[in-house]
């Protein structure tokens, strides 16, 4: 897994003026995830990408959107 993850790794997304900071939430409380989305969007330098309830639906959308932050409960089920 480990040398997978080291293989898909992509240098950093440099901002133009305008650009949103892509952000994707993972949590699996949906109240905390609607809290931490809401405090997200409030700067309007930043954008919710996604979010996914668990680790497991949360790989392969991060895969897919490739946000510039992942944003991840501690104890995350699935992972």
């Amino acid at each position: 897994m480990i040398a997978q993850t080291a293989s898909r790794r992509r240098t950093a997304r440099t901002l133009e003026p305008g650009q949103k900071i892509r952000v994707f939430v993972v949590e699996d409380s949906a109240l905390a995830r609607k809290l931490i989305g809401s405090a997200l969007e409030s700067d309007p330098s930043v954008t919710v990408a996604g979010c996914a309830s668990n680790g497991l639906d949360a790989l392969p959308q991060i895969e897919r959107l490739r946000p510039d932050v992942v944003t991840l409960d501690i104890h995350m089920p699935g992972i």
